[in-house]
C-alpha cells in the first residue's frame, strides 16, 4: 500500500521471491554467520529500488505479530521448569531483532523480564555451526552437561548440540504432521494450502483444558477442516442457487449442521434446519398396498425374513405360526427366494386379523410423519433442499414421493458429499448435486477421490457420528405431537465421541471463520477434502485415531452387525489368517473382526504389524501367482479341446 502496487496474485510471488533472494544475498555479503531483518531489507530495497528512508521492514513484523501461535505443551513443560526452580534461557536462531522475540515471549506467557535470550541476528553465531551454543555456555559460566536444550529443528536442536556434550530433547509435537505436510502439496492452490495448514497446526497445538490429545488430533487433522469445508460449499451452493432453508439429514449431518448454523450468517442467514428421517421411517408411510408389487422398492433387496418383518414393525412371533412350510427349520433367518415362498407371505399378511394390524400401523405412521414434516416446515412454500453425505439418493427419492402425496409441488434439491455411479432412478438427476462424484468403475487409473467412497461406511461413522440414534418410525405424544421415536439401541460409545468431538469441531470452525473463503473454490475444496479423507485413512497414526478404540458400530439401522471400527490386533488374529474359513474358524474370525484394518494395526505391536504386512504380500503374491498359471492352464485346457475337436472331425 505505501509502495502504490496493486496487490495481485502475481506482484505477490514476485515480492515472495524477491524476499527470499534478498536474504541470501545479504548472508553472503555479511562476514556474520547471520545478519538481522533490517540487513534484509536493505538489500531488498537496494535491489527493488525502493525509498531507503522507509521503515518496511516492520510490515514484516507486523505480519509475524499476527501469524505466531504459541505451543501450548512447551508452555507447560516451561512452567513445570519453574516449578522445579530450573533457569530458562532462551536461544533462538532468528533474524528477527531480540526485543520482538522478547515481546512475543512475553506477550504468551512464556518468558519471564529475568529470562536471558540469546538470538543469532543480534549475537552473529548460529546454532547450527555450534557456535552460538558455545557463546551461550561461555556466557552463561556453565558446562555443556549442565544444560537441557530443547527444540524442533532435528539437526541444529539435536544432533548438534549432542556433539557438544549438551543434553538435548527432540520437540516434534510443532513439527508438521502428515496431513499438514500432504496440505502443502502442489496439488492445492498455493492461496489455500497454507492457510489451511497453518489452521490444522495452530488448534493441533493450541491450548485445550482437560481435552484428550486423542480428540484434538483427529479433530485438526481431519474431521474440523472436511466438515468445514463441505459446510461451506452447502452453503455457497445454496446462496447461489437462492435457497432459502436448507435441511440438513440426520444422523450423518448432525455435526454438517452444527457448523452451518455457525457459518450461515456470512452466507446471507440461510436458514439451517435438522430434519430426523431414515430410510426404516419412511418405509410404512410410502407402502401403497400389501403385495410384492407395492413393497419391492421400499424393502430393498435383502430377501431376509428378520429384516423384512423388521422393516415392516412387526415380530417373527406374529406370523411364526403361519410359517411352517417356509421358515422351516431356519427360524427369521430364512431367505425368501422362491416364488413360492414369496406368495405365501403375501398371503400370510393379506389374512385377518394382521392386515388390519398392519393398515392401521400404515396410516398412524402416515399421519405421523405427516405432522412431523408440516412442524419442520417442509411444506412451507420456500425453496429447499436437503443435505446427505450420500451416496445413492434413496433418502431424497423416498422423501419426495411421500412429500408429493402430501401435496407438496415444489421438488426439493439435495446437496451431497458423494454420489455414486449406481445410484437412485434418472429422474431424480436433476435435483441433485455433489461435491465428488464416483469415477467410472473401468477406469485404468485409480482416482484419488475415490477413497470417499471406498470409505463411505467410515466416513456415515466418523464424520456422521451423531448424538442419538436413528429414526425408527414416527409417532404421536399424548398432546398430540409428532415426534421422531428411535431404534432402541444402546450406543453410549457413539454418543460419547459424538460428545467429545462435536464441540472442539465448532471451535475449529470459529477459530478458522475468517479463512472461509479459501473453500469457496469448488475445485480447491474438492482436493483439501480428498487429501484429508486420503492421509487419515491411507495413512493412520496411533494418536489421531485413539477416539475410535472400543467405539461399536453398525452398517445396518437394526444394529444387528455391530463390531469395532478399530480393534487391535493380538496373536490369535495373525494365527486365524491360516485357518480354514469354515465354522468354527468362520464365527472365531468374524468375532475379530473391525471395520478399519489399517487403524487397527497402528494400535498393534510393532511385530504384528510386520508379521501383516508380510502375510499379505505372500497372499498378494499367492493370488498373482494364482491367476497368471489359472490363465496358462485355461488356454492349454481350450487349445487341447481344439485339438480333440479337429482329431474327432478327421476320425469322421
Amino acid at each position: 500500500m505505501r509502495l502504490n502496487i496493486p496487490p495481485t496474485r502475481s506482484n505477490l510471488e514476485d515480492f515472495v521471491s524477491s524476499r527470499a533472494q534478498a536474504e541470501v544475498f545479504a548472508r553472503r555479503q555479511s562476514k556474520r554467520e547471520d545478519i538481522t531483518l533490517s540487513e534484509i531489507w536493505s538489500v531488498l530495497a537496494e535491489r527493488m529500488q525502493w525509498n531507503q528512508g522507509e521503515s518496511l521492514c516492520w510490515h514484516e513484523l507486523s505480519a509475524e505479530d499476527r501469524a505466531i501461535i504459541p505451543v501450548d505443551s512447551m508452555r507447560q513443560r516451561i512452567e513445570e521448569a519453574r516449578r522445579r526452580n530450573v533457569r530458562i534461557i532462551f536461544v533462538s536462531d532468528m533474524y528477527l531483532p531480540k526485543s520482538f522475540i522478547q515481546t512475543q515471549l512475553r506477550k504468551y506467557e512464556m518468558a519471564r523480564p529475568s529470562d536471558t535470550i540469546y538470538v543469532s541476528g543480534e549475537v552473529g553465531l548460529r546454532k547450527g555451526s555450534g557456535s552460538l551454543f558455545k557463546y551461550v555456555l561461555r556466557a552463561e559460566g556453565v558446562k555443556p552437561s549442565e544444560i537441557c536444550f530443547e527444540g524442533d529443528n532435528i539437526d541444529s536442536d539435536y544432533k548438534v548440540p549432542k556433539r557438544l556434550g549438551i543434553r538435548a530433547r527432540h520437540f516434534k509435537e510443532a513439527i508438521l504432521s502428515g496431513a499438514e505436510r500432504e496440505m502443502l502439496r502442489d496439488r492445492i492452490p498455493a492461496s489455500c494450502s497454507s492457510e489451511i495448514a497453518g489452521a490444522m497446526r495452530a488448534f493441533r497445538v493450541g491450548s485445550h483444558l482437560n481435552i484428550p490429545k486423542g480428540v484434538i488430533g483427529i479433530t485438526s487433522q481431519f474431521i474440523g477442516p472436511f466438515v468445514m469445508g463441505f459446510a461451506i460449499w452447502v452453503l455457497r451452493r445454496a446462496q447461489e442457487k437462492k435457497l432459502q432453508r436448507v435441511f440438513f439429514i440426520s444422523r450423518d449431518c448432525q455435526l454438517t449442521w452444527k457448523v452451518a448454523c455457525e457459518l450461515a450468517p456470512m452466507f446471507g442467514g440461510i436458514d439451517c434446519r435438522y430434519l430426523q428421517v431414515s430410510r426404516q421411517a419412511l418405509v410404512l408411510p410410502l407402502l401403497d398396498e400389501l403385495s410384492r408389487g407395492g413393497m419391492s422398492r421400499l424393502l430393498g433387496e435383502d430377501s431376509s425374513l428378520v429384516i423384512i418383518l423388521a422393516r415392516l414393525e412387526l415380530d417373527y412371533a406374529d406370523i411364526a405360526n403361519h410359517l411352517p412350510k417356509i421358515g422351516g427349520p431356519y427360524g427369521p433367518d430364512f431367505r425368501l427366494s422362491k416364488a413360492m415362498d414369496w406368495d405365501w407371505f403375501w398371503r400370510i399378511l393379506n389374512e385377518e386379523p394382521l392386515r388390519t394390524k398392519i393398515v392401521g400401523l400404515m396410516a398412524r405412521r402416515r399421519a405421523a410423519a405427516k405432522s412431523y414434516f408440516s412442524a419442520c416446515g417442509l411444506f412451507d412454500d420456500v425453496s429447499c433442499a436437503i443435505v446427505d453425505l450420500g451416496w445413492a439418493l434413496t433418502i431424497q427419492s423416498a422423501l419426495e414421493e411421500l412429500l408429493r402425496s402430501f401435496g407438496r409441488t415444489t421438488p426439493i434439491h439435495g446437496l451431497y458429499l458423494g454420489l455414486v455411479q449406481f445410484r437412485s432412478s434418472q429422474k431424480w438427476e436433476g435435483n441433485s448435486e455433489a461435491l465428488i462424484y464416483e469415477c467410472q468403475p473401468d477406469l485404468p487409473i485409480k482416482s484419488r477421490n475415490q477413497v470417499i467412497f471406498k470409505e463411505r461406511v467410515m466416513m456415515e461413522h466418523i464424520i456422521g457420528s451423531a448424538d442419538h440414534p436413528s429414526v425408527h418410525h414416527y409417532d404421536f405424544l399424548e398432546v398430540g405431537e409428532a415426534v421422531p421415536v428411535y431404534f432402541p439401541l444402546n450406543e453410549d460409545d457413539v454418543v460419547r465421541f459424538s460428545q467429545a468431538v462435536h464441540p472442539e469441531v465448532i471451535n475449529f470452525v470459529l477459530q478458522n471463520a475468517n479463512r472461509s473463503e479459501i473453500f469457496c473454490d469448488e475445485e480447491a475444496c474438492r482436493e483439501v477434502l480428498t487429501t484429508l479423507a486420503t492421509e487419515f485413512f491411507e495413512h493412520p497414526t496411533k494418536l489421531n485415531t485413539s477416539p475410535l478404540l472400543g467405539l461399536m458400530v453398525a452398517s445396518s439401522q437394526s444394529g444387528s452387525d455391530r463390531c469395532a471400527i478399530i480393534r487391535p490386533r493380538t496373536v490369535l488374529w495373525l494365527l486365524l489368517w491360516f485357518t480354514p474359513r469354515c465354522r468354527p474358524f468362520k464365527s472365531m474370525l468374524k468375532d475379530r473382526s473391525c471395520l478399519w484394518e489399517k487403524g487397527s494395526l497402528v494400535h498393534s505391536p510393532k511385530w504384528i504389524q510386520l508379521a501383516s504386512r508380510l502375510v499379505a504380500a505372500g497372499r498378494r503374491l499367492a493370488d498373482m501367482i494364482r491367476r497368471v498359471c489359472g490363465r496358462r492352464l485355461l488356454r492349454h485346457y481350450h487349445s487341447l479341446r481344439a485339438t480333440l475337436r479337429q482329431v474327432r472331425s478327421d476320425l469322421r
